[in-house]
């Protein structure tokens, strides 16, 4: 499995609910932009992404709603994490982008209103492989003051995944147990987000070959998952997947594929569930089975790993020595 493309996992809160906050203290009517919120939340969980965007730009241009730009960057703001947390990245960074413009318009660049909206930005783009300009989307998060845990949380969340994707474990461990602690304080210690966390701090433990810590802390995630009420289903296949991994670098094969076929199911009810990350789980989950020699089901997962990227499986396919144990592993 190539360890390279695990999902990235750091807060893709579904609510937005710092953004929510800072709009609403922004906006001079909340109750119609809470309304609007509603709405075109409503219409994006539904899978109908034009038509929210359609009812976003009638409110805005109507006046006898008296709403504006920090109404319409929370929008967008909450629009982007939905995308980002269906694994639907390039929308989330293209909403996470109009976000930005809408509350810099109104507050200047320097508001902490637009630290959720660069952090969308910053992780969506990282998603993608667009390490440059996640860098610099972030580098402009660490110039607004983060005066609360919540604020905090969202500047080390995208801080860690920054520092691991350039390979700096240890600075990215670091800030990813800050993470942990700013949400605590902020409340949320048994939230989706904190699972979140969690799971990133596993995936890097197995990058780094910290096998046992991993499963320690993915156990801990679980324990989450299972009882917060904001969790959605990719936070169950982003677990699944690196769990995957961890039995794979085991030797336990029976169940990567176990786990794997569920985080494919579940990933498969997805609307619209980004064509790249969804295409590399099936081509992890077509080395598993044939690695369990289990060839024909195998054929069946790379013809759809083909339709998908539009080329021959086998071009796409990492060879299943990834799935080997590294030196130090324990």
């Amino acid at each position: 499995m190539n360890i390279r493309r695990v999902l990235i996992s750091i807060v893709w809160p579904l609510a937005g609910s710092c953004v929510a906050a800072q709009g609403a203290a922004l906006s001079a009517s909340p109750g119609p932009c809470s309304k609007l919120d509603r709405t075109v939340t409503s219409q994006i969980l539904a899978g109908h992404e034009k038509e929210a965007e359609g009812e976003l730009s009638a409110a805005l241009a109507n006046p006898a709603n008296d709403l504006g730009s920090p109404c319409a960057g929370l929008v967008l703001a909450n629009m982007a994490a939905l995308m980002g947390v269906s694994g639907r990245f390039a929308d989330a960074e293209a909403f996470a982008r109009r976000a930005v413009d809408e509350f810099t318009r109104v507050v200047g660049p320097n508001a902490p209103a637009l630290l959720r909206p660069l952090q969308i930005l910053t992780l969506a783009r990282l998603e993608q492989g667009k390490v440059g300009s996640a860098r610099t989307a972030f580098q402009k998060m660490k110039v607004i003051p983060a005066e609360t845990p919540a604020q905090r949380a969202l500047v080390h969340g995208a801080g860690a995944v920054l520092l691991e994707k350039e390979g700096k474990f240890a600075e990215a461990e670091s800030e990813y147990r800050a993470t942990v602690t700013a949400l605590q304080e902020d409340g949320r210690g048994d939230g989706a987000d904190i699972a979140s966390a969690l799971i990133a701090v596993a995936s890097l433990y197995v990058k780094d070959h910290r096998l046992a810590d991993a499963a320690a802390v993915l156990d801990r995630a679980l324990l989450i998952l299972n009882i917060a009420r904001d969790a959605v289903p990719m936070d169950r296949v982003r677990l699944l997947n690196i769990r995957a991994v961890l039995d794979a670098r085991r030797g336990d094969w029976q169940k990567a594929e176990e786990e794997l076929n569920g985080a494919v199911s579940m990933a498969d009810r997805q609307e619209r569930m980004d064509p790249d990350v969804h295409s590399h789980l099936l081509a992890d989950y077509a080395r598993v089975l044939r690695k369990n020699h289990h060839r024909r089901q195998a054929r069946l997962v790379e013809a759809r790993v083909a339709a998908e990227r539009g080329y021959r499986a086998a071009d796409g396919l990492v060879d299943v020595s990834e799935f080997a144990p590294g030196p130090g592993t324990r």
